[in-house]
């Protein structure tokens, strides 16, 4: 006496082997196109530079702290996106500090002090 009856569901994969075949090419042509025309976007850890994090007690004034950084000859390029919410933004620069002394992140602070009340950098 059977308990449970399990009846195997037969699927045959090799009568739709060239369908999968031509599925997979056009898959891969696709990813290789665009690697070609679009290329990888690299990530901080490879390109290199900072990224800044900035909290101000209030919403931040992005468009303004993008024309103070643009204005700014290190820091010109930089870009700056909303972090979480819209009191704390990020800075991306392809600047780094080379002097164990200078601290990029004071120097965004004394550039940055008329845009608000930063809480944090």
């Amino acid at each position: 006496m059977e308990v449970f009856k399990f009846n195997r569901p037969t699927v045959d994969f090799m009568s739709r082997a060239k369908h999968f075949a031509i599925l997979s090419s056009t898959l891969i042509l696709i990813s290789l196109g665009l690697l070609l025309f679009k290329g990888l976007n690299y990530g901080i850890d490879f390109v290199g530079g900072t990224v800044i994090q900035i909290k101000y007690n209030v919403d931040a004034p992005i468009s303004k702290v993008r024309e103070i950084l643009n204005s700014t000859k290190e820091y010109s390029g930089a870009t700056v996106t909303y972090f979480g919410s819209n009191s704390e933004i990020a800075i991306r620069t392809k600047t780094t500090s080379y002097d164990v002394k200078v601290d990029v992140s004071d120097q965004i602070r004394d550039i940055l002090k008329s845009t608000g009340d930063l809480w944090r950098v």
